[in-house]
């Protein structure tokens, strides 16, 4: 919970474009992280465009109401330390 008393909801990257290019074993659910950046250089964008291809072969995207209620249902962990204070 924030200063705020709002809840911080995270969704942890578990896989970069090269890590996800790499990998020949996925986990059940994959969240790929990407900057805006890469989408301007060519080489990275057609690898990125690859990778999301390759993904999509090999899992489903969950539509954003699948995400809520997965999330709905997702344990919380507690964070100790990090960048927030009062």
């Amino acid at each position: 919970m924030l200063p705020s008393g709002a809840t911080l909801m995270e969704l942890p990257a578990t896989h970069s474009l090269g890590a996800l290019a790499r990998t020949t074993r996925l986990p059940q659910a994959v969240h790929v992280h990407f900057h805006d950046w890469e989408l301007v250089d060519r080489k990275r964008a057609a690898g990125l465009w690859s990778c999301l291809q390759l993904l999509a072969l090999r899992r489903r995207p969950l539509t954003i109401s699948e995400l809520e209620e997965r999330t709905a249902a997702a344990p919380e962990h507690a964070w100790d330390g990090g960048t927030i204070t009062r």
